[in-house]
Formats: C-alpha cells, structure tokens, sequence
C-alpha cells in the first residue's frame, strides 16, 4: 500500500510526541508498506544523516491556522493520485482534510493526540483552570469561535474515514462533542519502551540516601511544574531531593518559586538532556511525578520512567492516568495539597511502593507500540478497502 503522512515537522532532538509520527512510518515500511512523508513547517525538522524514508518538505509559515488548512486542502489535492490513504497526524489539519473529502476519494485518517481547538475552549473537564482574568471582549469572541468553530468541526468530522485517539478520555470527549464514535479508535503515540535498560536492585547511588523524585518534560504552565513544588513546600520534608530535566518559558519563574519557597537547595535544574543520557536520570530516581494541571492525552515520559520500574504519580483526569494504570497514584489536577498527601504516602509505604512497582512492567508492555501497530495496520488496510464513496460512518 502506498501511505501519505502529513506531519508539522519531524524532530527527533526532543522527547514527548516528537518521535511518534517516525516511528509510524517506519514500523509501516518493515511491513512492507511504500511510506513517505509531507511535513508542512519543514524548517523545524531535526532528522539523523540518513532517513529511510522520503520526506517531502514544505516551509509553510505558521500563521492563521484557517489559511494553513486552506494550504492543506492543496497538499491532499496534490497528491491525491500518488497514495492509497493520508494519514493526517493532528486535529489542527481537521478543516483541510474535511474540505478534501468534500471533493476526492482516498480515505484519510487522523491522529488526536491532542483535542480540537473547539472541544478544549468548550470548557471540558479537560481544562483544570480557567483564565478568570480574561475580559469580557476576549471570552465573547472565544463564545463566538468556539461556538461557530465547533459547528464546522462536527461537519468536516463526519467527512473524514477514521481517527486514531491517543487515549480513551480523547475519544470520549470527541464522542461526547458529536465525533461519530464508530470513527473512533484508540491508538496510542507510538513509544519504543525498550530504548532504556530497565535497573537492576542496587544499581541506585548509594552515597546520596535522600529520596528522589524526577520530572522530564517542557517547562511551561499547563504542565504544572510549580504545582508539584509547592506540593513540596507544604511537605516541608529535608529527606526529599527534585530533579527538573526540560525547558521552558517557566524556567526562571519556577527558579524564582523554589528559592522563595526555600527549596532551591532540593531542587535540581538540569535543562535539555539528551536522549541517550535520560537512561541515567531515570535511574537515580525514586518516583516519577507528571503534575500536569490539564488533563494531558497521554504522557511519553510515564511509560519511560515505568519501563525503569519508577513507580509514578499522576493527575486523575488524563491519559496519564490510563497509561500508568496500577503502576501509579492518581492526584487531582492542579491541587498541591493533594499532590503532597500522594507523594508523602508512597514515600512512606514500603508495601504500596512495591506494589505499584511490581505493576510497572506489565503496564510498560500495554503501552509498548509494538502491541499496537497490527490494530493500526488494520485500520489502515481496512479504510483503504471500503468503497470510495463510502466512510466508516456516514
């Protein structure tokens, strides 16, 4: 079969989702599937020397998204005669693909590894806080996009063949949105659990006794780093050491919150590390927290930090909940008291802590995208073989 990614951009310098579309494409090619890919912001892509797939780069400028899906609608035109299928990673490209199918055949699947715009401003349970300072001019058009733009999502949704969710709580939103259920299928980012070696009794640093607790991930608001330290704060613990690896537009902010809240001695700023160096991060580490203050679809960094055997603690209303399962302790999202009973109680509870590490393995191999990739395939094989004129749900 012959297969069109369209993608942002590619960039494997970074963590988190960045690998997924990668690893897709080539786990397809193994399979003996012709694959190439189409990135939009190709100035962005960050690949090794040798690639062994076509990328097809465009340098398109990000500016009104109405006008990239305009550019996309193009893209799919284009190319129509050349693949048997689009696989369109991202609900941002929805108003493009569904303006295609208006006009041409080929069925087309996108990935959600995030909810559409609408969904999100609609004020789901996928918001943990809501901007209180915005004024009446801003939340009044925000009421008038949304309204309009979830009305025209619904529309160009029912037009697309299929969509892979990343997690359960993205189809359910969807669904509960007015996305055709029968189109939804839960595929999570493909994740190569086995890049870090799993460690072995012992292997932990001995010299420094204290507890550790990692964060790994882009330090920005809406994944609440300065939850989890003012999670510490109110422990007021000295046995307790946290190690922040990523970077961000939070990063003096969150800086400045952990000298005022006198941790800047337990806390550990690392910056970017590179990928082959997290391995030893993780292994040092005791505990693995994910405080994101939204409801994140799914989070890479959890099966990374279960594939070491960390046992994690996440917020409850998210993908992360679902992808660490009995390996983790769930907290309500953006509530630092609650974060620090969760974290005090695992430190404390040797039973629990073995217990949950004993479950890391299993929910590691769940997550693991060799267990996904004959759903996906399938998938595929099966929207390329309905009628053209036919969708899954119509």
């Amino acid at each position: 079969m012959n297969i069109i990614f369209i993608a942002p951009k590619i960039n494997l310098s970074g963590g988190g989702s960045n690998s997924n579309t990668d690893l897709r494409i080539r786990t397809l090619q193994e399979r003996g599937h012709r694959v190439k890919a189409i990135t939009l912001f190709s100035k962005y892509n960050k690949l090794p020397d040798y690639n062994p797939y076509e990328i097809i780069p465009f340098n398109k400028k990000p500016k009104h998204w109405i006008l990239i899906n305009l550019f996309v609608f193009k893209i799919l035109k284009k190319y129509d005669k050349e693949t048997d299928l689009f696989y369109v990673d991202g609900p941002q490209f929805l108003w493009g693909s569904g303006l295609y199918k208006l006009f041409y055949k080929k069925p087309v699947l996108i990935h959600l590894n995030v909810l559409p715009y609408t969904i999100l401003e609609h004020g789901t349970k996928f918001c943990a806080e809501i901007d209180k300072a915005s004024g009446i001019l801003n939340k009044t058009k925000s009421l008038v996009r949304t309204k309009m733009g979830g009305i025209i999502d619904r529309y160009f949704a029912k037009k697309i063949d299929a969509f892979t969710c990343t997690s359960p709580i993205i189809k359910e939103h969807c669904v509960d949105f007015g996305f055709g259920e029968k189109n939804m299928h839960v595929i999570p980012e493909f994740i190569d659990t086995g890049i870090f070696t799993k460690r072995t009794k012992g292997q932990k640093d001995k010299k420094n006794q204290k507890k550790r607790l990692l964060y790994v991930g882009r330090l920005v608001a809406c994944k609440g780093v300065d939850v989890l330290i003012k999670a510490l704060e109110r422990l007021n613990r000295k046995d307790i050491e946290l190690d922040i690896v990523g970077d961000g537009l939070e990063l003096e902010k969150l800086k400045k919150l952990a000298e005022k809240s006198g941790l800047d001695e337990q806390i550990h700023f690392h910056g970017w590390i590179k990928r082959e160096m997290l391995g030893e991060i993780y292994s040092q580490a005791d505990i693995f927290v994910h405080p994101a203050r939204w409801a994140e679809p799914l989070g890479i960094t959890i099966v990374e930090a279960m594939s070491m055997g960390l046992p994690v603690i996440v917020p409850e209303i998210s993908g992360s909940a679902w992808a660490s399962g009995l390996a983790g302790l769930k907290f309500k999202n953006g509530n630092a008291e609650d974060l620090a009973n969760k974290i005090e109680t695992l430190l404390d509870d040797d039973k629990l802590y073995q217990k949950l590490q004993g479950h890391t393995e299993q929910e590691t191999e769940k997550m693991g995208y060799r267990k996904w990739t004959r759903k996906f395939e399938n998938l595929i094989e099966e929207l390329i073989s309905l009628p053209r004129n036919n969708n899954l749900e119509s």
